[in-house]
């Protein structure tokens, strides 16, 4: 039988929702009462790694703000 651990929140998270993508970095996991539902949550940062826009190709980018963005799974 193979066997491996998981050693970050991050690594659990990528593994348990099948997400590939290595540029997004899970923090923290925890399950709140939304809509009298019990739902998970999950919160992550996507690392910006792109010199260029991807839609002018003009090749100044500001990184700045954030997000939050619902999943339904």
């Amino acid at each position: 039988m193979n066997s491996f651990t998981m050693n970050s929140i991050n690594d659990y998270t990528h593994f348990a929702l099948d997400i590939k993508d290595e540029n997004i970095i899970f923090t923290a996991y925890q399950e709140e009462i939304r809509g009298g539902r019990r739902v998970k949550v999950y919160y992550g940062t996507l690392k910006a790694t792109a010199q260029r826009c991807s839609a002018c190709g003009f090749p100044t980018l500001v990184h700045n703000g954030s997000a939050h963005v619902s999943v339904p799974y």
